[in-house]
């Protein structure tokens, strides 16, 4: 039995709810850019997710010539409810007509009965997905762009927006400060739907659309109203999806290998970062077992989603640590790591570089020494 991947979780987080992907024509002009779409639409679908695709900047007549132009997946029926003989025999292929409250109800008909529901129109698919995501208050909005996610003045890729930034980018002039004045309509629209009660927006290249839908490091800018950061203990119901996240720490060389069993320890004893109620952002875990007789504890298994890392979620974990183990009445903490950016991360969040063989005796009991040779170590009192 195959171990559950990243893309698991989050067809898994998809199912049941409603997507709508709003592309225009020319940025899928190319055969390959239709394959990635209608590849992504397939798995929303087989994972149990309502899809709803809006085709903008359309002029062809033919609906059907439309679907297999996108090469999307063929129309089938869910069993339903009785549902009047007219919207039985409706098609799951739509012309845009009227506005968006329109076409939101004859969306729901198609839907009722089919995964998918594909809408073509004349207008470019920035107005009308996001006025219709707004008229339904789908799961997610995704809007597929030629230009991909946003990029600051100096290039970089900004991955993610929360509600407290989207304002500020809203403002006069602030997003022709940041670099983003030409993305400023797409800005803006976003912010409507999610105002509306759409959950979350992701903008990225219809090439990109697989790894920033199934994967934690994204390849476009993820837009969410939830700016709240919310630290608690994790409970059964976290453990696999932090397990997948502390897997991937490992096999990018930011964490430690570590057996099934330390694993274990680290989800018994860990606390998650959220932004908002759904969106993990970081974990790490406070052990205090091994080192009771000396009334300190380890901070290990640190490590924040790479979308979230410049929402200071390490700092945030880190300091919600360190108060909880004052009110436990500890007299430190202290951490171990070989990773040159941790070293620079504690230090930075008030820890003394300190010699290993001041740490309680139990941290290298069962150690490897090859990996002792490597590590620093960091403590803070309190």
């Amino acid at each position: 039995m195959r171990s559950p991947s990243e893309k698991d979780f989050y067809l898994e987080d998809f199912r049941g709810h409603a997507l709508l992907l709003g592309v225009d024509r020319d940025v899928v002009a190319t055969a390959a850019r239709r394959r990635r779409l209608a590849a992504v639409v397939g798995e929303l679908i087989d994972g149990g997710a309502r899809v709803i695709v809006v085709l903008g900047a359309e002029r062809a007549t033919d609906l059907a010539q439309v679907r297999a132009w996108l090469g999307l997946p063929a129309p089938r029926r869910r069993r339903t409810a009785a549902l009047p003989v007219e919207k039985r025999r409706r098609g799951d292929v739509l012309r845009w007509k009227g506005g968006a409250s329109e076409m939101a109800q004859a969306a729901w008909a198609v839907l009722r009965a089919r995964p998918l529901c594909l809408i073509a129109g004349r207008p470019p698919a920035l107005e009308l997905a996001t006025a219709l995501a707004a008229s339904l208050r789908v799961h997610k909005l995704v809007m597929l762009a030629g230009k991909g996610g946003l990029a600051d003045r100096g290039g970089s890729s900004v991955s993610y927006i929360d509600g407290e930034r989207l304002a500020v980018l809203l403002q006069g002039g602030e997003a022709e400060f940041q670099g983003l004045g030409a993305r400023r309509a797409e800005i803006a629209a976003i912010a409507r739907a999610l105002e509306a009660g759409v959950d979350s927006a992701n903008l990225c290249r219809v090439e990109d659309v697989a790894r920033e839908l199934f994967t934690y490091a994204g390849a476009g800018t993820f837009f969410s109203l939830d700016d709240h950061c919310r630290i608690r203990r994790l409970g059964i119901d976290d453990f696999p999806e932090v397990e997948r996240l502390l897997l991937r720490g490992q096999a990018e060389g930011l964490l430690k290998p570590r057996t099934a069993e330390e694993i274990g320890e680290i989800l018994l004893d860990g606390y998650g970062a959220w932004i908002g109620d759904r969106h993990l952002a970081g974990v790490a875990a406070l052990h205090r077992a091994p080192y009771a007789a000396w009334r300190v504890a380890e901070i290990s298994g640190l490590y924040g989603i790479t979308r979230f890392q410049g929402e200071g979620i390490g700092a945030r974990l880190v300091r919600s640590l360190v108060s909880e183990a004052k009110r436990e009445g500890l007299r430190g903490l202290f951490a171990v790591t070989s990773v040159e950016g941790a070293a620079t991360f504690f230090l930075r969040s008030g820890f003394e570089e300190t010699p290993l063989d001041s740490l309680p005796p139990p941290k290298f009991s069962r150690y490897d020494e090859s990996r002792r040779a490597r590590v620093r170590a960091f403590r803070v009192a309190l």
